[in-house]
């Protein structure tokens, strides 16, 4: 927080209370704390300044204006702002101010009376530059993931550690044949052939904290089912944990393994069972003999 405050009002230093010397101290010694960063060091340049010390010392607010200004992304606000402050000397302000480098600095403004007999106005500089780069990386990554979540390829699902659906992408409802919207607020366990297999896979994710490569039979709206293949993670602890779940329609393999598995034991004619489904059943009796 820098702070800068500034007289009004010319006054001689007797109606003041103190001498002219403590008066041009204690400007200089505002102006030195609280304009160093804010007005009179270019970032990256080292410690050369953009207003010239005579400049700053004359008292002159037009002059040092005149330099500050062609460094700011909007000098005609700033100056709209500075001449209401002027005709108002007890006015109070808030504003941002954006320089063309890149820097953001929050402005707060008051103006003071000394004794009645002086307008005095305090101003203090915040630099928010870091918090303004960080909620822009942050607005970036929030895109970012949003485009990784709706234009996934695989069926993503976040779910409520009780199973209730927060939020899904437009592949994971095409999947299950439900408009999105129909899935928010449902619960997932209604969506699985065996509920049973939610409650399991939720209880090993408390422990694990990751789960991959599970399969699961889920049910479609149109009463068929889809074989999906999901890797699921969770994200927080406690109740507000959160299910994060992606999932990619495995029925075509699961069929083919299905038929792999019937050819093994059947003729592929007459689909009636062979020697090897024989020679198999015939091993479990006996060994259950």
């Amino acid at each position: 927080m820098l702070a800068v405050a500034g007289v009004a009002n010319d006054r001689s230093a007797a109606e003041l209370g103190v001498s002219a010397t403590s008066v041009r101290s204690w400007r200089q010694r505002f102006t030195d704390d609280g304009l160093k960063r804010f007005g009179r060091v270019r970032p990256g340049r080292g410690a050369k300044p953009s207003i010239p010390p005579e400049v700053m010392e004359s008292g002159e607010d037009k002059k040092v204006i005149a330099y500050v200004v062609e460094e700011l992304l909007n000098p005609g606000d700033f100056i709209r702002a500075v001449e209401s402050l002027t005709s108002q000397p007890d006015a109070e302000s808030f504003e941002l101010i954006e320089f063309k480098d890149g820097r953001r600095f929050e402005r707060y403004s008051i103006g003071r009376q000394i004794e009645n007999m002086v307008n005095v106005r305090v101003w203090s500089f915040r630099d928010v530059t870091a918090r303004f780069v960080a909620e822009a990386a942050l607005r970036e990554s929030e895109v970012r993931y949003r485009l990784l979540f709706e234009q996934n390829a695989a069926g993503v699902c976040v779910t409520a550690r009780n199973g209730e659906i927060a939020d899904c992408n437009s592949t994971f409802a095409l999947m299950l044949g439900y408009p999105r919207a129909e899935l928010i607020g449902r619960n997932i366990g209604d969506l699985y052939e065996r509920r049973v297999e939610r409650d399991e896979i939720a209880a090993m994710l408390v422990d694990a904290g990751s789960l991959n490569g599970v399969e699961i039979e889920l049910r479609r709206k149109d009463v068929g089912h889809v074989w999906v293949l999901q890797n699921l993670a969770m994200v927080g602890r406690g109740p507000d944990a959160m299910i994060h779940a992606t999932a990619v329609d495995i029925s075509d393999r699961k069929r083919a393994e299905e038929q792999i598995e019937f050819h093994a034991y059947h003729d592929v004619l007459t689909h009636l069972p062979n020697r090897r489904l024989f020679t198999d059943r015939l091993a479990l009796a006996l060994n259950r003999a």
